[in-house]
Parts: structure tokens; sequence; C-alpha cells
């Protein structure tokens, strides 16, 4: 995208600190991989490191992003301080991550604040082991914000200081642990399959849970696990009475770690459970900002969560974004740069729909968006494997929509139903080819389930799995 120009009192008023440029020189390594790639232009929401500064050597090695191209032929960067840089092109080195690769989750995005003329968020992977490896999840089913293990509603403040130990009463008999709210790890592996009960389908579970699938309820497979609730209020307590000695403890690795790596002073944490309007859980997210930063105020967590502005922290500067953290345990999740910058784009221009009946119209906003986005916004290597998969899957998606005369919303979920079933057969031992073939001689051939298998799959190899 082309910089957006300022207006001429906005630039007589930004703080500017020029910095002299002296280039480290190119190691035959970096050339050599130059063949396959394209340039990375200078624009409006670049993210760069600065390099080879020598009057300031304390930003070598910061990140930035480019706000603008000035008149005299530098850059102003927007970093994590109270004040822009004036740069050279040569201290300047983009960042370049691919958009559409897939990272876990756990190594954290980093949003930067808003970028006039710049429409989707700046964010970069933290691409660091260490850090990495020292986040520990906050929600996690041996969280250290839980309590004990013997009592799972024990407040946390007794490692420390008996004197603060709040007693916490939230449970109700809905929220007591039970074997029907636990999934054991024998109950989420996956069953070998037998011959010999393969066609055995008249286990209630199983019926169940495949009838809700083939009516698209999936309420029966969310997580209304209420763990989180003490959590997040051991959580809030450890902040208020102990000003967060428990978090520090814990997370101590991984704040240290921060210290290094963006130059942080105050690494401060903020953890919230997003639920659907039935309370199943929907997202977990955990936010770390440094409360000591002078930059410019960093909006675009209120903007994704409008619903949960209550309680929500004033950021100034970048904070690292680590999502979807109530996956099963040994479930690993993984996302990309582009599906946040969709969907936080979404949220700052069209809002969040606050009704279920306007949920589809966004949903299908958001899948043409991310379509755009995987197809527009790709990385400067030529031959990138995951931005033709990008490109590929929404390409699918598309056509699929057309083929089916669904929206690309109800395409999705379709998808993620037949995934589903072929998760419950697994578990149960069932093979899901037989099981549908059942549907199909059962004389349903409007079935979707049915039609999506039969369009794949041709006659002869039907009969041959009918053998």
């Amino acid at each position: 995208m082309a910089p957006e120009n300022l207006e001429n009192s906005i630039i007589k008023n930004i703080k500017i600190e020029t910095t002299e440029a002296s280039p480290e020189p190119e190691t035959p390594e970096q050339s050599t991989n130059k063949s396959n790639m394209t340039e990375i232009k200078l624009e409006t929401g670049t993210i760069i490191k600065l390099r080879g500064l020598k009057g300031k050597k304390e930003f070598n090695g910061r990140f930035g992003v480019i706000k603008k191209h000035l008149e005299n032929g530098r850059f102003q960067v927007m970093i994590d301080g109270d004040k822009d840089l004036s740069m050279k092109e040569a201290n300047l080195e983009p960042l370049g991550q691919c958009p559409n690769k897939h990272h876990l989750v756990e190594k954290g995005l980093l949003f930067w604040p808003h970028v006039k003329g710049f429409s989707t968020p700046a964010i970069q992977w933290l691409d660091d082991e260490v850090l990495e490896k020292a986040f520990i999840n906050p929600y996690d089913k041996n969280s250290p914000f839980m309590g004990s293990k013997n009592d799972p509603y024990a407040n946390v403040f007794d490692y420390k200081n008996d004197e603060k130990t709040a007693v916490l009463d939230l449970r109700t008999d809905k929220d007591l642990p039970t074997e029907a709210n636990e999934t054991s790890q024998e109950q989420t592996e996956e069953k070998p399959k037998d011959d010999n009960n393969s066609d055995h389908y008249d286990d209630e579970e199983f019926v169940d849970d495949m009838m809700a699938l083939k009516e698209g309820n999936m309420d029966r497979f969310r997580n209304y696990d209420r763990f989180w609730r003490n959590i997040e209020m051991n959580w809030r307590l450890d902040l208020i009475m102990n000003n967060s000695e428990k978090r520090k403890d814990v997370m101590k690795k991984y704040e240290d770690r921060l210290k290094v790596l963006l130059n942080w002073t105050n690494p401060t944490a903020y953890i919230k459970t997003v639920t659907h309007t039935d309370n199943a859980v929907e997202n977990q997210v955990c936010i770390y900002f440094d409360a000591d930063s002078k930059a410019p105020i960093n909006d675009w967590l209120q903007i994704r969560f409008q619903t949960l502005t209550m309680g929500m922290p004033q950021i100034r500067g970048p904070f690292i974004y680590i999502g979807f953290l109530h996956k099963p345990r040994g479930q690993d999740t993984t996302e990309n740069i582009n599906y946040h910058k969709s969907i936080f784009h979404i949220s700052k221009y069209f809002g969040q729909p606050q009704k279920s009946e306007y949920m589809e119209k966004y949903c299908n906003n958001l899948h043409k968006i991310m379509g755009h986005m995987a197809s527009t916004n790709v990385c400067n290597d030529q031959e990138c494997g995951d931005c033709e998969a990008q490109k590929a899957n929404f390409r699918s998606l598309a056509e699929e929509s057309e083929k089916w005369g669904m929206s690309q919303h109800e395409v999705t979920e379709n998808l993620e139903m037949v995934d589903k079933m072929k998760e419950v057969c697994a578990r149960k031992g069932i093979d899901y080819k037989k099981y549908v073939l059942k549907l199909a001689k059962a004389g349903d051939p409007e079935d979707p389930i049915v039609k999506e298998y039969l369009e794949r799959h041709d006659q002869e190899k039907i009969n041959s799995a009918e053998k």
C-alpha cells in the first residue's frame, strides 16, 4: 500500500530523531538467497529491524514500523518509544515474514499501534525459540493459577502468603468437576478400527453425536468447562492483593526474555475468556504489553473484542497476542498473520455482530476478506508453498460455494462437520467410509454427508468398499 501523505501541521509536530547510516556488509548467503526473492518495498506498514547504526548502537536489532517516506529520502519509523525515528534506507532491514505461513500460537504475535494509511494491523511473529518454550499457558488443566491438585477451586495465594488467602465460592452443581465435563485421555485417543465392530452403529453416544452433526448442531462438541472462572478470579486477586507476585514467579523466564528481546521494562499480562451466547468457550487469550511504554496508544485489542471493553487495560506500544489457549491438551493450534489481519480489519471497519441474525453476513464478509488477503498479501518468495496453498484453499472454497449454491461460510461449516464426523468415527473405531455408505443405502441421497462423499469417490471405489 502506498504511503499516505500527512498534513503539514502534523509533520511539524512529529518528534524525529535523526540517525546516520552505516550499513553492515551483505553476507554471501544473503546474496544467494535473493535469487528467488522479490524486493520488499519499504512502504507504510512495513515491519523492519534496525541495523548498522553507529551513533545510536542501542537501537540496533530493535523492531519498528514504517509510517511514511519523507521528502528528504529518509523514512519515518515508529518504534516502541515516545518519538519516531528518521532513518536512511540502508539502516532498515524488512522483516519479510510470510503472512500465509502457519505457526504455533505459543510463538506469539506482536501487534503494533495503528499506522495512518494502513488499514490492517502491522503484525509480526516473535520468532524466538527461547520465548516460545518459556511460555506457560495460564488456562492449562494443570494451570498454576488453578490451585492445588486436591482442590481445583483452591486459591492461589496460599503458596506464599497465608494471611492474604481469600476464600472463593465460585462453585455450582454445574461447575463442579465431574466425569461428564472432564474428557479423559482415553476418550480422546483414536481407537484402532476393528472389522468385528466397525458396523455396530448402535452405540448411544455415537448415535447422538452423529444425529447432532447431521442436523448441523455443533453445540454438543463445544467447551462448556467453567474452570477458567476460577483461574481468572485468582489471576485478578493476585494482581490486586499481591501485585502479581504469582504471575511474575510463574512467568519469570518468559518475562525476562521479553525484556531482552523487546527492550521492555515492565512486561504485564492480561488474560480473558471469550464465550458464546450459550456460555461455551470461544477463545481464551493471553496478552502481554509493556506497562511502562511511552509509545502511542494501541487500541487494536479493544477493536477486536468490542463486547469485552470492561476491565481491558490501556496499552501503549506493541502488544503480544496468544490466542486459542482453550485447545485440548496435546493438540497443537496454528494460525497465520493474514487470518488476524482479516478479522481485525473487519472488526475495525464493519464492527462485530451483537445479534445472531447478523452473524451469517459477518462470516461471509470475513471469508471474502480472508480470500482477498491470501491472494494479495503474500511474501516475497516467488516459490512459497504456504502462499500457494492458501490461494488454492480459497479458490477451492469459492468453487465449492458456487457448485453447491451455498455461501463460503456454509461450505466451511459443512467441511468442519465432516471433519468432526471423521473424528467421532475414529474415536469409536468405526470406518467412516462404511458409515457413509450405510447412510447412502438407507435411501437419503440428499444427505449432505452422502453427497459430499459420493461426489469425491467414483462408483467403482464405492462398490469395492461395499464388498
